[in-house]
């Protein structure tokens, strides 16, 4: 029965397991970004910012998919009844362009990095990302984030939110976060390789992309029986 006593307790609950997911998110995406930024001999890969890149993408695609999620499922007529809380839309918000800010301060400076004083491997990599066969993976990213930060960020500065804005903003961020994953995987293993070997190509096979499909298909799936 949904007693009071009981929305209290879910809502102890739901405090203490938000607490705890943080320091398991940046142990587990820090690990994930350390498999990359210690190879030294991957141009692209071997950097500082990987491992906290890692925890603020993740933490940006998550705080996007809740505000898609949120969006869908929300009804007014059930805040009364332990339903999600128009109020939770600003906070999402409001941590969504914190976070989108800390990701394209990360991208600047990756950059100005690769570009002003890397070795001549690692500007090779950046420029296939930015200006080579990657450059329209690269500028869709940024693109996505830079506008879902102004959707967010002038509802922060008006006091106002639309919860639909924030929906599109959750999703651009995502769409940017997706990929930025692709740039950080494909672009340093077919440019910049520190081996005699001509530049490479890389396009997704059938089966590849039959994989993704039924991860995100399964991830649903869960989602809606939990």
């Amino acid at each position: 029965a949904n007693t009071p006593a009981e929305r209290t307790r879910r809502r102890i609950a739901s405090f203490w397991l938000a607490l705890l997911i943080f320091p398991l998110m940046a142990i587990a995406y820090s690990t994930l970004g350390f498999v990359f930024g210690v190879q030294s001999g991957r141009p692209g890969w071997f950097s500082a910012l990987q491992a906290p890149g890692f925890v603020v993408q993740a933490a940006l695609s998550g705080v996007g998919l809740l505000l898609v999620i949120a969006g869908l499922l929300y009804r007014p007529e059930r805040e009364s009844t332990g339903g999600i809380e128009r109020a939770a839309f600003p906070v999402l918000g409001n941590a969504l362009w914190m976070l989108l800010l800390v990701c394209l301060y990360f991208i600047a400076v990756e950059e100005l990095t690769a570009r002003y004083a890397a070795l001549e491997k690692q500007t090779e990599v950046a420029h296939a990302m930015a200006s080579g066969v990657y450059a329209p993976h690269f500028w869709i990213s940024i693109a996505a984030f830079v506008l879902a930060f102004v959707l967010v960020f002038v509802q922060f500065l008006l006091r106002r939110f639309s919860i639909s804005a924030l929906v599109l903003a959750g999703l651009l961020a995502n769409l940017g976060a997706m990929l930025r994953r692709y740039l950080i995987v494909v672009p340093s293993q077919t440019h910049g390789t520190l081996l005699p070997y001509p530049p490479g190509h890389y396009s997704p096979s059938w089966v590849e992309l039959a994989v993704i499909l039924g991860l995100v298909a399964l991830g649903t799936l869960v989602f809606t029986l939990i």
